[in-house]
């Protein structure tokens, strides 16, 4: 069961997303798994490692944290995962 659960709409192709995504977590030194359907990811952090899977259905992304930091709040990750997915797709706009 997961820890936390986002759901965020996205105006760009899943495939788009995704990849902006994979880019943005590798270049924060963590891992990316997955295609334009689901997958999983690894995000290391100062205090413990955030964990998870995604599915895309649509043009919902739904995020699923399966593994967080105790210090660490849903509402603290949910911003940082919101401005990931917001940067993704507004980037494309410039």
């Amino acid at each position: 069961m997961p820890k936390c659960s986002f759901s965020y709409e996205f105006p760009i192709s899943a495939e788009e997303l995704v990849r902006r995504v994979d880019e943005a977590i590798v270049n924060a030194g963590g891992e990316f798994d997955g295609d334009s359907t689901e997958g999983a990811y690894y995000v290391p952090t100062p205090v413990g490692p955030i964990m998870g899977t995604y599915i895309v259905t649509g043009q919902t992304i739904q995020i699923d944290v399966t593994q967080k930091p105790v210090i660490l709040t849903c509402n603290m990750i949910g911003g940082k995962l919101s401005d990931i997915v917001r940067r993704a797709h507004s980037e494309l706009a410039d």
